[in-house]
């Protein structure tokens, strides 16, 4: 039976942009820059992409009264507006069943542990997510990752740096641009190579074997 799939579009500030948000009965499913330079605007086209993609069977239809897509879209307007919207964002129900390997669904689920104003390195999200030295695969995880911004991949960073987002790694591109954002109004701190936060962060409880890693913001 076809997994059914409501959607809806939305215009936060830049350098957001429009959004496609989409979700099936268990939650937001997808999350979509629209006007990326690798992006299809039609959001009816680009979510039908992206099933065709992952081998999804899904009835698509536009949302007209959806109370979680709703939730979504005024969290995200207050994450990206400089308000605190995380309390919000981190209850928002999730469904990531439908694309991904085991792996990267650990990955995905651990960064929503990941609290907003803080960052993690690759290497220690690969702790978290139960794969130490795995720093790759988790890059990888992060570039397939279906709901960012709610599944934060952005505060995910290089050890040396910022590091990529969305498959970008050029700073002046509009991904990283995004990432800059994003954490810009979360507060966390960049030093002026453009690390966020490295060397002033401060590690409060380092406790990888229950799968929780808190950090004071950046000072």
């Amino acid at each position: 039976m076809p997994v059914s799939i409501r959607y809806t579009t939305h215009t936060f500030p830049s350098p957001i942009g429009v959004l496609l948000l989409a979700a099936t009965k268990s939650g937001i499913c997808l999350v979509k820059y629209l006007d990326s330079p690798s992006g299809e605007a039609n959001p009816v086209k680009s979510l039908l992409a992206w099933t065709k993609t992952h081998k999804i069977d899904a009835a698509v239809t536009k949302a007209k009264e959806d109370s979680v897509l709703s939730d979504a879209v005024r969290a995200i307007e207050a994450s990206v507006g400089g308000v605190d919207g995380n309390a919000k964002m981190d209850s928002l129900p999730v469904d990531l069943s439908l694309v991904g390997t085991t792996f990267q669904r650990s990955v995905w689920k651990s960064l929503r542990k990941v609290p907003a104003g803080t960052t993690v390195t690759y290497a220690e999200l690969a702790s978290l997510s139960g794969s130490p030295g795995a720093s790759r695969a988790v890059g990888n995880a992060n570039r397939s990752n279906p709901v960012p911004i709610i599944v934060p991949c952005h505060r995910c960073v290089a050890s040396d740096g910022l590091g990529g987002y969305a498959g970008a790694t050029d700073a002046e591109s509009v991904e990283i641009k995004r990432k800059v954002f994003l954490l810009d109004v979360e507060g966390v701190k960049r030093s002026p190579l453009g690390s966020a936060g490295r060397g002033k962060r401060k590690r409060m409880d380092d406790a990888v074997d229950t799968c929780i890693l808190k950090y004071v913001k950046a000072c």
